[in-house]
């Protein structure tokens, strides 16, 4: 009898990593996306490499010239390096040297020998070129190659900024004669027909209105609930109006028609924005100069906030930012109501608040953090799996958009100018650039929610809430990277948290039953 051959193990295919990255996310709406992936499959098919889609890191909107990808995907490209998520002998895939950084050679070489010196090779797929440890020891024209891709990208980022700055210098030279750009307050708008900025009537007589509030002391929360009472329509796409906007009418010298010019600079690897001169006269008044003058001699009047708490920034609610009311969707908000029987610390609707329309109910704080700590571990450990559906639906959904965009292009092109099809090929050129931005959104939350990354949070979040003292700050902060938020149910028999995990799914923890009298804190605490 013949014995039979064993067959050989197949051999394990080197991983590759590919790096998106674009400029500025309007490029995210043209073909740079695509056209750096099939750039990064084909390269894999073709060197017998296995394309991992797990740890596939997006800077969506991030400038490389700035260095701001460094904290963003790139860095924690780099972490997974570090963490060994990353293999030696690895390959990261890039279009070319400037989707990495365009700094300069001397400021971004660094970046570029941490990468291959962890045993990782650097592929430049527009050139088809590979650089590694051993290629870069033994070749030292690909050590000037990479230097003088890094220098020409520096150089031509160097040329485009000075040529965007010098327009918009041209553009606030003429800032007393016509406008700068579309953008303006919300009571205002541009007349495109005539090129000039008027007062929308109704809403500059709302912007009257809350400076005489202001002026004969009406706090601003109180100023809200009025607003929101008599239903009276916001600027933008808000449905109540709120405290933060109300300050932001009220501080802003656009009411007496001056207009304050930014000039944005990147500095320390962060954008800022400097003010500069300010043009006077560049809006329509809505209020006078005294007036104006008046509400912000009140501001900084005001004395600052007080209290233990206040100056430290000590996060009480494990939930901030969160809580989810039931009814509205909104933000639930912690409120202390004082010492004796009905004292105590809730959770309320923050547009119930306001006067906004929600329905009020304030439910006890204590129970619901209690609840959540004692079953951390049980919801911790339900983590969803990836679901990858969404995705395939973004696809199908652009290629339904863009082939009814050919088909209008072709209608257009064969009966000539027709306003019909006009007006249908804007509702898909609409239609599709909102769908590639959710796209865009959808791969920055993938991207940030792969398997091994999530284990790493939740791993975290285990070791904060078994810690003798609760750093609720912390457990926060690694909460909301976890959870998109956290429906506090309380019109039912049975009241609960519904937690919704960010890629997908849901988790639920009882927090009490009607009639149900609430357990002390220090006996929950001791059981968590």
């Amino acid at each position: 009898m013949k014995r039979k051959q064993a067959q050989p193990k197949p051999t394990k295919r080197p991983k590759a990593y590919s790096y998106l990255r674009f400029s500025t996310p309007e490029q995210s709406h043209g073909d740079s996306r695509r056209r750096q992936a099939d750039l990064a499959q084909r390269y894999a098919a073709e060197h017998n490499l296995e394309l991992d889609d797990k740890l596939t890191f997006h800077d969506l909107g991030v400038s490389a010239f700035s260095g701001a990808n460094l904290a963003g995907q790139l860095g924690a490209f780099l972490q997974a390096i570090q963490t060994k998520l990353v293999e030696s002998g690895s390959y990261l895939l890039v279009e070319s040297f400037d989707r990495i950084s365009r700094q300069g050679w001397w400021t971004s070489l660094p970046i570029l020998q941490a990468i291959i010196d962890a045993g990782i090779t650097l592929v430049t797929l527009h050139s088809g070129r590979e650089f590694n440890t051993e290629i870069l020891r033994t070749n030292q024209m690909a050590g000037i190659e990479m230097q003088m891709e890094l220098f020409r990208a520096h150089s031509e980022s160097q040329i485009k900024g000075r040529r965007v700055g010098e327009a918009w210098a041209a553009k606030r030279a003429k800032a007393g004669t016509e406008p700068l750009t579309a953008r303006v307050p919300g009571w205002l708008t541009l007349d495109r027909a005539t090129g000039k900025i008027k007062l929308i009537p109704k809403r500059a007589q709302v912007v009257k209105q809350i400076f005489e509030w202001a002026l004969k002391g009406v706090g601003q929360n109180t100023v809200v609930e009025r607003l929101n009472r008599n239903k009276v329509p916001t600027f933008g796409r808000a449905k109540y109006w709120m405290r933060s906007y109300v300050v932001k009418i009220l501080k802003n010298p656009a009411v007496i028609g001056t207009y304050i010019p930014h000039l944005l600079k990147h500095e320390g690897g962060k954008r800022t924005r400097k003010p500069l001169a300010s043009v006077a006269r560049y809006y329509p008044a809505v209020v006078t100069k005294p007036t104006f003058a008046r509400v912000q001699t009140l501001f900084r009047s005001r004395a600052p906030l007080r209290g233990r708490h206040a100056a430290a920034g000590i996060v009480r609610n494990l939930f901030s930012s969160l809580a989810r009311c039931p009814k509205c969707g909104g933000t639930m908000t912690r409120v202390y109501k004082g010492a004796g029987p009905k004292g105590g610390t809730y959770l309320a609707c923050a547009l119930a608040k306001t006067g906004g329309g929600c329905k009020y109910r304030a439910v006890r704080y204590e129970p619901v953090e209690e609840a959540f700590l004692r079953e951390a571990g049980r919801v911790l450990s339900e983590v969803p799996a990836e679901n990858g559906k969404q995705g395939d639906t973004f696809e199908s959904a652009l290629l339904h958009l863009e082939e009814q965009r050919a088909k209008l292009l072709a209608n257009l092109k064969r009966t000539g100018p027709s306003p019909k099809l006009t007006v249908q090929l804007r509702r898909i050129d609409h239609e599709l650039a909102t769908v590639r931005q959710e796209q865009d959104e959808f791969l920055i939350e993938q991207a940030d929610s792969a398997g091994p990354v999530v284990a790493r949070k939740i791993a975290n979040l285990r070791t904060v809430l078994r810690a003798k003292q609760l750093d609720r700050a912390e457990a926060n902060a690694l909460l909301r990277q976890l959870f998109t938020g956290v429906v506090v149910e309380y019109a039912h028999s049975t009241q609960f948290l519904r937690l919704t995990w960010k890629q997908g799914g849901e988790s639920t923890v009882v927090y009490g039953m009607d009639g149900e009298r609430p357990r002390s804190q220090s006996s929950q605490t001791s059981k968590r």
